[in-house]
C-alpha cells in the first residue's frame, strides 16, 4: 500500500504547495487587475469566466481527492516534488509569454487598433505559450497532489482553455494583419505536436 499523500501528512509540503499556488494566483490576479483591455477592443465571449470557473472547480475537486487519498498515484513522495518542479516550469513559461507580449497582454481577449503579431520569445515556437504554461502548471499540480482523480479534476480546465484559444484566434485572425500567416507556421501549444 502506498504511503499517504505527502500533502496530508507533512506541514512543510502543504506550505510549499500553498506557496506555489499563492504565487500562481498572485501572478494571475496581478495580470487580470492591472492589465485591462481598453473599451471597444474586448472580444472575450465569456471565455475568461469559463476558464476561471473551471480551474477553480478543478482545483477544489483535485485538492479534495488528494486529501481523501483515493486513487493515489504510487510514485512515492518524489512525485510531489517533481510536480512542484513541473508547476514551476509552467509558471516560468507563462511569465515569459506575458513578458514577451508586454503592453499587449491583458486579462481579456482583446485586439487593439494596428496591433502587431508578436513572434519573439516563446512565440517563436508556439502561438499560445502562456496557455501551454498553464497546462504544464496544471499537470505539475496534479502530480503534486499524487492522485489520478486530482489530475482528472484539473483536466476540467481543458474545454474552457480550448474555448478561450478558439475565441482568441478568431479575434486575432479577423483583426490583426499577418496573424493567419503566423499561425500557419506554428502549433498552438506544443512545437511539432499540438
Amino acid at each position: 500500500m502506498p504511503p499517504p499523500p505527502l500533502l496530508s501528512t507533512d506541514p512543510l509540503a502543504a506550505l510549499l504547495l500553498l506557496a506555489a499556488l499563492a504565487t500562481w494566483l498572485a501572478c494571475e490576479l496581478h495580470g487580470a487587475l492591472t492589465r485591462n483591455a481598453p473599451a471597444g477592443t474586448r472580444a472575450d465571449r465569456f471565455s475568461r469566466e469559463a476558464l476561471g470557473a473551471s480551474s477553480t472547480v478543478g482545483l477544489l475537486l483535485g485538492l479534495e481527492a488528494s486529501l481523501r487519498g483515493v486513487a493515489r498515484i504510487d510514485g512515492g513522495h518524489a512525485l510531489f516534488f517533481a510536480g512542484l518542479a513541473v508547476m514551476a516550469v509552467g509558471l516560468l513559461l507563462r511569465g515569459w509569454a506575458v513578458r514577451s507580449l508586454g503592453e499587449l497582454f491583458t486579462g481579456q481577449v482583446s485586439v487593439r487598433e494596428a496591433q502587431r503579431v508578436v513572434s519573439h520569445g516563446p512565440y517563436r515556437w508556439v502561438r499560445h505559450p502562456g496557455y501551454a504554461g498553464t497546462l504544464i502548471s496544471l499537470l505539475g499540480l496534479g502530480l503534486a497532489f499524487e492522485n489520478w482523480l486530482s489530475l482528472a479534476a484539473l483536466g476540467l480546465t481543458l474545454p474552457a482553455l480550448a474555448y478561450r484559444i478558439q475565441v482568441e484566434e478568431r479575434a486575432l485572425v479577423a483583426r490583426v494583419a499577418g496573424y493567419a500567416a503566423y499561425a500557419r507556421g506554428r502549433r498552438r501549444l506544443l512545437p511539432f505536436l499540438l
